[in-house]
């Protein structure tokens, strides 16, 4: 049974958002994913399983609030957040 925790980072800036993403599963054992841009992290969040979000503020788009408020607007918040 796979007891890691999945994380989806949003970032603009795929160089952060790789870093983010390769620290948690180096540092910290966690499985991760990446999104370039809030809706790339939408399409994310309904076709993985995600335990946790972790959402640059400023995003072309949609900031890092308005990702999250979309995210809910969908139900994506069903589960348990971090």
């Amino acid at each position: 049974m796979d007891t890691s925790i999945k994380v989806l980072v949003v970032d603009d800036s795929n160089f952060y958002a790789q870093l983010v993403a390769d620290t948690l599963a180096t540092d910290y054992d966690m499985e991760t994913f990446t999104g370039n841009d809030a809706r790339e992290g939408l399409y994310n969040l309904e076709t993985s399983e995600v335990d946790c979000v972790v959402t640059d503020y400023q995003m072309p788009e949609l900031d890092g609030i308005e990702f999250l408020e979309a995210a809910r607007e969908r139900g994506l918040n069903s589960r348990s957040s971090c």
